[in-house]
């Protein structure tokens, strides 16, 4: 009160504050990122060891494991999540970390250990890479360059000339080059050029190891100077490493030209990038954290109209994934909704009110709210996303709620004949202990799910619930300072609706249509309190059919959404030992049917690598397509409708390859990196391991809508062992390290860390040397490949056996034990939590022996788990609502009440997600949390006039009868304001809105439900418990007086 006086007794410095808010406001608005989501750091990084022609059970004994037994000993591991595979020549871990740990500091801590676990590596293993876990590294945007010069040419281009460019935009974390393309010397050595002159590929490996070297020799003393002095032996272009002599014979020396040819070209391709039918070279843009995605992007394009003109002719360089346009669709859609919010606020006052003061009031109330939240937003770093934008916009209906219920009181006020001013005191005063109370209901509401959550779903959800609680408690501020000051000094009261204007004449009409409806309210109140049981049998049986839905299949759940992006990501695998040619012949294939559909506009693809750039997935039997599709309004399809008919058309068409088909999802689910649905069975012995992993894949196959369903342990590769006789090498005079070498340069090339071509100021160029038309040999031939040993040359077949076997092509570990992942996605119109449901009771069915388990990953888990959490924050918020109010009303029943509203708004809640066949999400628990807050706010609004009439004298009936017509008003005004700003999201017409659609519809059908039941069901609850309430008191009155009599009688 003290407050409200001050505000309505000094406006100049009401006016002053007001003002710097708003300036301040606007300036924190612009200095904000623009995102689709927050920032997700999640704590966990990803182990990648290169161990150059291992195969994967070496990999495993020699690098995955002892990598693993280090990273083990970190605490705060996420068990389930400490993922391991071993694959030809490549290991890779994945490590995610509970709560409970730094997750800006888990990076250093296993690049520590992975550090200390160097030296128990085989020497010929590269340096491991520890890689931090960042959704933002999944890229703003791809720029293609493309053209008619050769890939050499365009690679040199990309690295020398555009990537320095890129870097420099404002915002840009840094550019990736990705191609298959790596620049190399090679030293091809000619077999019967070395056979004539008696010497082996040993040889020429020996002398280029021993030629190439540079050593700091020291430094002499040159009077008062020391000179330091360096040994070079280094070639320094890749002709003169021709004059490199290889032995000295009695015929002369013979060096490397001799016997090899060099060239300076590139390595053997081990990808191709393509857009559209013409290969190129990629370069990903990586964005900073916290940036904005729509500023870098621009960026990037101011970049590459300034780069064209200086590019060679033939070459073009075009930005292909935009990941700023559904970004900017997604922020422009919610602003509009923002501003229309406002705007119908204001309209909806004019209606109800009648009066053009009240809306002026509401105009500006709201954004002053809304602009002190962004103030808190700006010093707290967040973004402008669709989590905090939709806090905003929801928050409308919150702000709405405390102007009218100020605005509609104060007018009540002004009716009886009071002053502005005091009319403004005492309508706030009325009504103040309620508005605190509801206020901080709400605040009690929304905070639980930014604390109770954990993992992905606490930093995507924390955002909105702070941004939510504060634009809560900005209005509450604003509804005790601004809202009474500007009524006082406009609001006129019913007086003015005497006159002939337009505006006057109908809020005469409207207000006799009101007063009907009011009648109405008063007569069903009447019929309805003497039938109160009837009452409460109705709002049960509506709640029963409510949670029926989604039992009965009418509501599917999928937490996590993808949205429509306009992109449809295509994983094509071959069977293990595909050649890349074989596999970029079907890529293109697969292409040219993707852009034969009308939805497409072009494809991007990399065969043989990842089109990911925080992945690490790799194979010449692979190929990641993207479809990027034209805009959803040119389209008559979504894209997830869309990507079932590519899956099903892909998968009749192209039999020999398996294919995972998906969207990107920005909470980091779906694209290319793995099934939404995956159960990683694990256990020590692998036999019995692949045995129960066929009873899983079958309960897995066994449910419906289950697609794509593949097991990680069905593919295998043919391998050719090469067995040493150890006697026999040793009779011959060689070692197997020579052998080995030898095997190796014929084949592969043989590389080392001081094979370089140094160049000063430039990158080293790496040298291999391999023999010529090496990967053609047959087995025949390598039996005949020449080995140096001390007794002269030995054919390879003398002292090795060649046998053949079957290897797996990959070899997975979930916490460090053995397993087998069945992975699965939905097709047939299911959706991702309903079928990972389904899939959880399939494999739960299977009895497993003991020291066998299950654990599930992916999209699906994740649903889980969040869901569980949500559910208990909210069930806490109730909890903590119940406080309040027994603080409010000083009487423990009087909350139940109010709280027995709150499940009549599932009823419109599930109800309009059935209606509109959307499925549960992450938004539609947002909106039933909101809900929760609106819903208890109209209850304890009604619920408290009715227990201030009874304190004035009135009877029970008489209170309910007066007290509810009084609210209805002001709840009728909220509910359709709420509803009205929500319709154009609920509609989906918006670009970028389709993920915000579910809680819109959530809180527009449970508002409406709930506003028509609890205008009834509130009051019959009132009676029942206030009727509880009395019968606890006499109770206790009874048996507290017989005491009370024998204390007296005692005393006396």
């Amino acid at each position: 009160m003290k407050v409200t006086e001050f505000a309505v007794r000094n406006p100049f410095v009401v006016a002053a504050a007001t003002f710097a808010i708003c300036v301040f406001g606007l300036i924190g608005y612009a200095r904000l990122g623009v995102s689709t989501l927050p920032h997700l750091n999640i704590p966990g990084v990803a182990i990648v060891a290169i161990y150059p022609g291992a195969d994967p059970e070496t990999v495993e004994a020699n690098v995955t494991r002892p990598l693993e037994d280090a990273i083990a000993s970190l605490p705060n591991i996420n068990r389930s999540a400490f993922i391991s595979t071993s694959q030809a020549g490549l290991s890779s871990i994945t490590v995610e970390f509970t709560d409970r740990a730094n997750a800006d500091l888990v990076a250093v801590d296993v690049q520590r250990v992975v550090s200390s676990a160097r030296g128990r590596l085989p020497a010929e293993v590269e340096a491991p890479t520890v890689i931090k876990f960042d959704i933002d590294a999944l890229g703003a945007a791809t720029v293609a360059l493309s053209g008619n010069r050769s890939l050499s040419d365009l690679q040199e281009l990309a690295e020398d000339v555009i990537q320095p460019r890129l870097n420099a935009v404002p915002g840009v974390a840094s550019v990736r080059v990705r191609s298959g393309v790596q620049r190399e010397v090679q030293v091809r050595a000619n077999e019967a050029a070395l056979r004539a002159r008696g010497l082996s590929i040993n040889a020429l490996v020996g002398a280029l190891l021993a030629g190439q070297l540079e050593i700091p020799a020291g430094s002499i003393v040159d009077g008062t100077r020391d000179i330091s002095v360096y040994f070079d032996a280094l070639a320094t272009s890749a002709a003169r490493l021709g004059d490199v002599v290889i032995a000295q014979l009695p015929g002369g020396p013979i060096a490397v030209r001799d016997v090899a040819t060099i060239d300076d070209g590139i390595k053997k391709l081990n990808a191709v990038v393509r857009v559209g039918d013409q290969e190129g070279i990629s370069l990903v843009v990586v964005k900073l954290q916290g940036s904005s995605s729509i500023a870098v992007v621009q960026g990037v394009r101011d970049a590459i109209a300034e780069l064209s003109p200086g590019l060679p002719a033939g070459t073009s360089l075009d930005i292909v994934i935009d990941s700023s346009i559904y970004t900017g669709k997604s922020f422009g859609a919610v602003r509009k909704a923002l501003v229309e919010a406002i705007i119908v606020t204001g309209l909806i006052l004019l209606l109800f009110l009648h009066t053009w003061r009240s809306t002026v009031i509401v105009l500006v109330s709201i954004p002053v709210s809304i602009l002190s939240t962004l103030i808190v937003m700006s010093a707290l770093g967040y973004t402008l996303d669709l989590m905090t934008m939709l806090a905003m916009t929801v928050s409308v209906g919150i702000l709405v709620d405390d102007s009218i219920v100020v605005l509609e009181n104060i007018f009540r006020h002004q009716g009886m004949g009071k002053s502005s001013i005091r009319a403004a005191l005492e309508g706030r005063a009325e009504i103040g202990l309620a508005a605190l109370t509801i206020t901080l209901v709400d605040v009690v509401v929304y905070l639980p799910i930014g604390v109770m959550t954990t993992g992905v779903s606490r930093q995507a959800l924390a955002p909105f619930a702070v941004v939510i609680s504060v634009a809560t408690l900005a209005s509450l501020l604003v509804s005790f300072v601004l809202t009474p000051l500007m009524a006082s000094r406009l609001l006129r009261g019913p007086e003015d609706e005497a006159g002939d204007s337009t505006l006057a004449r109908f809020g005469r009409w409207w207000d006799r249509g009101f007063l009907r409806l009011e009648n109405w309210y008063v007569w069903l109140l009447r019929a309805s309190l003497p039938r109160r049981w009837w009452v409460i049998v109705g709002g049960v049986l509506s709640l029963v059919m409510g949670l029926s839905l989604p039992v009965l299949g009418f509501i599917g759940l999928d937490f996590f959404p993808s949205g429509d992006q306009s992109e449809v990501d295509v994983l094509a695998t071959m069977p293990a030992g595909t050649s890349l040619e074989a596999t970029n012949a079907l890529s293109r294939q697969i292409e040219q049917r993707l852009r034969e559909l009308p939805e497409a506009r072009t494809t991007y693809a990399v065969v043989g690598g990842s089109a990911g750039t925080d992945s690490f997935a790799s194979g010449a039997n692979r190929a990641e397509i993207i479809a990027l599709l034209v805009s959803p309004h040119d389209r008559a399809v979504s894209a997830i409708d869309l990507s079932e008919r590519i899956r099903r058309d892909l998968t009749s068409r192209f039999p020999q390859a398996r294919f995972q088909v998906g969207m990107p999802n920005s909470f980091g689910f779906g694209g290319f990196e793995g099934a939404p649905i995956q159960a990683h069975l694990r256990g020590s012995d692998a036999a019995t391991l692949a045995t129960l992993a066929g009873r899983v894949e079958a309960a897995v196959r066994s449910v419906s809508g289950s697609v794509n369903v593949q097991r990680s342990d069905d593919s295998v590769q043919t391998q050719i062992r090469a067995t040493v006789d150890w006697r026999r090498a040793a009779d011959l005079g060689v070692l197997p390290r020579d052998a080995g070498i030898a095997l190796r340069t014929a084949l592969d090339g043989y590389t080392a860390n001081s094979l370089q071509l140094r160049r000063p100021g430039d990158s080293a160029i790496p040298i291999r040397i391999l023999r010529e038309g090496g990967d053609a040999m047959t087995k025949d031939q390598l039996a005949r490949i020449p080995v140096g040993g001390a007794r002269g040359n030995v054919d390879l077949g003398q002292f090795v056996t060649f046998e053949t076997a079957r290897i797996p092509n990959r070899i997975a570990h979930v916490d460090r034990q053995r397993s087998v992942t069945i992975s699965a996605s939905p097709g047939e119109g299911r959706r991702v939590g309903d079928l990972q449901n389904d899939v959880t009771a399939a494999i739960a069915a299977i009895d497993l022996p003991t020291g066998y388990s299950v654990s599930y990953g992916g999209q699906g888990s994740g649903d889980q788990s969040a869901f569980g959490e949500l559910i208990t924050a909210l069930i806490v918020g109730v909890v903590l609502m119940y406080v309040l109010m027994l603080m409010l009303f000083g009487s423990a029943t009087m909350p139940l009440a109010v709280m027995m509203s709150l499940p009549l708004a599932v009823v419109g809640a599930l109800g309009g997600l059935a209606i509109t066949r959307n499925p549960f999400t992450i938004f539609s628990m947002i909106g039933v949390v909101v809900l929760s807050g609106l819903v208890g706010k109209n209850a304890i609004l009604l619920v408290d006039y009715t227990a201030r009439l009874r304190r004035e004298g009135y009877d029970r009936t008489n209170a309910l009868l007066k007290a509810g017509p009084t609210r209805l008003r002001p709840i009728v005004m909220t509910t359709a304001a709420v509803m009205a700003a929500l319709l154009p999201i609920a509609s989906g017409i918006e670009e970028g809105s389709e993920l915000l659609v579910s809680v819109a519809v959530v809180l527009i059908g449970g508002l409406l439900t709930s506003t028509v039941l609890t205008l009834v069901f509130v009051p019959a609850m009132y009676t029942i418990f206030d009727d509880v309430e009395r019968w606890v008191i006499r109770l206790f009155t009874r048996r507290a007086a017989p005491t009370v009599d024998r204390v007296v009688a005692a005393g006396k």
